[in-house]
């Protein structure tokens, strides 16, 4: 008869580490808005994101809407599989955008059950940079997103201009919680 190890369900009590990245917000241009004899150059019409602050909710919600059934708890982190110590340490990283210091940003809210090392937060941010640029935001991009402010948008978070980072709050001068949740996440041993 084969062995049956007892398993051990232990709760880690965990704390928010967030990361923060610019955001390129983006409407068809509206021809409306052109003189008769006023060339259109470009196709797509920037709005800086201050402006689109008022526009967060909705985007919010498009993403919950986006986002797939296996993706609720854990977010992202349900398709991580490079480093089994950040897999140990991040239970979750939720996308979504906030007003930070009057601009619309994305955001990543990832719950920790430990500090991570140097290393674990660079291959965590390694990860989460290539969600945005050619995961699961290259193809939330590509959907119009409806706002009463600015009509149909297109919201990336990810540009490939040399001021876009994915930064901690510590890195942005932001205060960072270190609050204990109040709902730990369940972990098994074995």
């Amino acid at each position: 008869m084969d062995f049956q190890p007892d398993i051990t369900v232990e709760a880690k009590p965990t704390h928010e580490l967030t990361l923060y990245c610019p955001l390129r917000i983006v409407r068809e241009y509206d021809e409306s808005d052109c003189e008769f004899d006023e060339e259109v150059l470009d196709e797509q019409e920037e709005i800086p994101s201050r402006y689109a602050v008022d526009c967060a909710r909705e985007i919010n919600a498009f993403i919950r809407d986006y986002s797939e059934p296996e993706e609720e708890h854990r977010g992202l982190m349900v398709y991580f599989d490079r480093n089994p110590a950040v897999s140990e340490k991040v239970f979750s990283a939720i996308p979504s955008v906030k007003e930070i210091n009057g601009e619309l940003m994305g955001v990543f809210e990832c719950q920790i059950t430990e500090e991570l090392t140097g290393n674990e937060l660079e291959d965590l941010r390694e990860y989460l940079s290539g969600q945005c640029s050619d995961g699961f935001f290259e193809g939330m991009e590509q959907h119009p997103i409806k706002t009463a402010d600015f009509g149909e948008i297109y919201v990336s978070f990810w540009n490939d201009s040399d001021d876009w980072s994915l930064q901690t709050a510590e890195e942005m001068g932001l205060e960072q919680t270190e609050d204990l949740s109040e709902e730990p996440q369940i972990g098994m041993t074995m």
